[in-house]
């Protein structure tokens, strides 16, 4: 029987997957501090409960942002170990792409939102116009709200944690949105993308041919740059 282990730790909303031919257990915590502190005594709860061991484990999903600088690189730097030590492949997607598989048919476009704070939000949009069949067709970025209501040309359904601003629109864009739900990223949905026909199916790596996707430069980097120049 395949078992796939999936990890999400990208925003301060842990989970795992554990995917068991067509069984799906699962286990999700909240975590404002580090998910290091947490995320191995919950892997291990969550392969005793399911009566597996990771040597039945038969490959990794995992989430690798963007999101949070210090909860990507613990999932990803989680899935690489398990994958190195026990020669398993690693499917990476990121967690804008992971939320639009939620996406219900329809003629609309959906804008996918996370919070990537400093007043930025990280963005992408998609639409599945038929059945099993996820489009991108802006690819994830960081931006300012206003930046996001500039660029929208027609009317989008809009998902994830960074939904206030969509909820009371400037007067100019009301029309624009549809609908505002929150929903965050969850391991299962990487499994839900593994398991499709569709284009969005990662192919499997090797452990090392894993990076995380941070989409923007960290405080750090910035206040390096700003030094240099």
């Amino acid at each position: 029987m395949s078992c796939i282990l999936s990890i999400e730790t990208c925003t301060s909303y842990g989970s795992l997957a554990l995917q068991m031919g067509d069984q799906l257990k699962t286990k999700e915590w909240h975590r404002p501090g580090s998910h290091s502190e947490i995320i191995t005594t919950e892997l291990m709860s969550l392969l005793t409960e399911s009566g597996v061991e990771l040597a039945d484990l038969s490959a990794i999903t995992v989430g690798i942002g963007p999101g949070s600088f210090t909860g990507i690189r613990i999932g990803v730097n989680l899935a690489k170990s398990l994958a190195y030590s026990l020669n398993l492949p690693v499917h990476g997607f990121d967690t804008l792409t992971g939320l639009a598989s939620q996406i219900q048919v329809g003629e609309h476009k959906t804008l996918v939102c996370l919070n990537a704070f400093r007043n930025l939000i990280y963005t992408a949009t998609f639409r599945r116009p038929e059945q099993s069949s996820l489009n991108t067709i802006k690819v994830a970025a960081a931006l300012t709200v206003d930046e996001i209501f500039q660029q929208l040309d027609s009317p989008v359904h809009v998902i994830g944690t960074a939904i206030a601003d969509f909820e009371d629109p400037p007067p100019g864009k009301r029309n624009m949105i549809l609908s505002a739900v929150e929903l965050r990223p969850k391991a299962q949905h990487y499994l839900e993308l593994l398991n499709s026909a569709g284009p969005k199916a990662s192919s499997p790596k090797d452990w090392n041919q894993v990076s995380p996707l941070y989409v923007r430069a960290s405080e750090a980097e910035e206040k390096l740059k700003s030094k240099d120049k």
